[in-house]
């Protein structure tokens, strides 16, 4: 049971962190680890400024922005 539990809490967790940057046209495997390696979370991605998104390989300001409104 205490198994189930463990699986069931970190299913959870990794659903929620691909829905949301997934749900984002222009964000993939690589680019998802790239924002979440600087930043560390959601709460800190999203706080963050468009500069700062757009320093990060692969994202240009227009994807930075587009990050920005859908967080």
């Amino acid at each position: 049971l205490r198994f189930d539990i463990i699986f069931f809490f970190f299913l959870m967790i990794s659903r929620t962190l691909r829905s949301t940057l997934d749900s984002i046209e222009g964000i993939g495997p690589q680019k998802r680890k790239a924002l979440l390696k600087k930043f560390g979370s959601i709460k800190n991605i999203r706080s963050a400024e468009v500069a700062e998104l757009s320093e990060i390989v692969g994202i240009n300001t227009q994807l930075a922005e587009k990050i920005k409104t859908s967080i």
